[in-house]
């Protein structure tokens, strides 16, 4: 849920809490998904939206820091959307918090896959190996699933 926690002559906060919607594993399960649900937590952000003189979007601050959202600043600086853009953080929130937890329960080993992070450290490389020399690397960036799919490289 979000609920407003304060609005000034240059700032609007926003209390973002994130948590698993049952329902939805319950009509969307697929099989392994019970590990999934275990590793979804409720989570709660802060959101503070710097408004300039000109009423639009100057800056953008998330805490705790855990979640990329610079891209996010980019697309909507400058523009009054200020809904589209809590509601982007909290897709972005949402989407970041599943990815997690479907690395967390990746058994890695088990498919002889190397997890890395790459860039600013919020994609995340899956990368196979093969005797011959060949190899495949998938990489999630911190958008996934909402800006495009992943890159593959061979």
């Amino acid at each position: 849920g979000m609920k407003i926690a304060g609005v000034g002559e240059s700032e609007l906060r926003v209390s973002v809490t994130t948590e698993p919607d049952a329902k939805a594993f319950d009509e969307k399960k697929l099989d392994g998904c019970e590990m999934l649900e275990q590793e979804l937590e409720t989570t709660s952000h802060e959101v503070r939206i710097g408004i300039g003189s000109a009423q639009t979007i100057e800056s953008l601050e998330v805490s705790p820091d855990d979640v990329p959202y610079a891209d996010l600043l980019e697309s909507f600086r400058g523009s009054d959307h200020v809904p589209a853009l809590v509601h982007a953080v909290n897709g972005r929130i949402c989407g970041f918090k599943v990815r997690e937890a479907y690395i967390k329960c990746l058994d890695a080993d088990q498919l002889g896959l190397h997890v890395d992070t790459v860039g600013a450290g919020h994609d995340v490389s899956f990368k196979k190996s093969y005797d011959n020399g060949a190899a495949f690397e998938l990489v999630m960036p911190a958008e996934w699933p909402h800006s495009g799919s992943a890159a593959s490289r061979f």
